[in-house]
């Protein structure tokens, strides 16, 4: 695996849901050059402004990718259980998707996280939720190129390339469908959190992080055919006024849809 400061390849495969996921992270002003991948793990966690035991979650979070810097991604949706300054719709769909009834709600390979012991015991839990999975082999690697932003009409534009690695562990039923989905999110945004429930009492200067600011595509994954062992798309976000796109990444991955998705 090659890493930089700007530039974090991963993959993974799911054993529950085969899904074979690849992430990547990099910087929007810098060209990537000799990209390499590994196997990893996207962690997602749902939270709000609002909820003050979602730091929590951002805790975990941010243990997790500690622990495993070069194999876990973040994604955190600031969804429509309690809006805030952060919301986007896109976050409820993903929730709903996956029948989430509240913040802090986390997913592990779009695996659901039951409870919040995780919380408080994030080395035995990274063991069998992120750690484990990050062990198995990957059978496609995905690259973002072709990226650009345009700082008059704040465009972000790049092309996500996917291709197989090991085509004989591929699945080749007639209903074996596979997606595509890129994001892009925001990092070190100081903005309030609550933080207690006596007195409501709110932290102004919280950092928030790995905040999903736009989905490119569907929501929920564009579907892709990898039966020739390739495919291409390429997405497009607006970055809105008030966001510092010096901090913003863009983040793709590919898996296997199943039922539920």
């Amino acid at each position: 695996m090659k890493y930089t400061f700007f530039v974090l390849t991963l993959m993974k495969r799911s054993a529950l849901l085969l899904i074979f996921l690849a992430l990547f992270v990099t910087f929007l002003t810098i060209d990537v050059h000799a990209q390499s991948y590994k196997r990893g793990v996207l962690v997602e966690d749902f939270t709000s402004q609002y909820c003050p035991y979602s730091p929590r979650g951002d805790h975990y979070i941010d243990s997790v990718c500690k622990l495993m810097p070069y194999n876990a991604v973040a994604l955190v949706w600031h969804n429509g259980f309690i809006h805030d300054d952060f919301t986007l719709t896109a976050g409820d769909t993903v929730a709903n998707t996956f029948i989430l009834s509240g913040v802090p709600s986390i997913l592990s390979n779009r695996i659901t996280l039951q409870g919040t012991p995780e919380f408080s015991q994030t080395d035995i839990f990274y063991k069998s939720a992120i750690q484990h999975p990050a062990t198995e082999d990957a059978n496609v690697q995905i690259f973002i190129t072709g990226k650009t932003y345009d700082y008059l009409s704040r465009v972000i534009t790049c092309d996500v390339r996917i291709s197989t690695i090991d085509t004989e562990k591929l699945l080749r039923s007639d209903t074996a469908q596979y997606y595509v989905a890129g994001v892009i999110t925001e990092d070190s945004i100081v903005s309030w959190q609550r933080i207690t429930c006596n007195g409501m009492i709110d932290d102004t200067t919280f950092t928030h992080n790995n905040v999903v600011r736009a989905v490119g595509g569907k929501i929920m994954g564009d579907n892709i055919s990898l039966e020739h062992g390739s495919a291409i798309l390429h997405y497009t976000f607006a970055v809105k006024g008030g966001w510092n796109p010096a901090n913003i990444k863009i983040k793709a991955f590919v898996g296997f849809k199943s039922p539920r998705i």
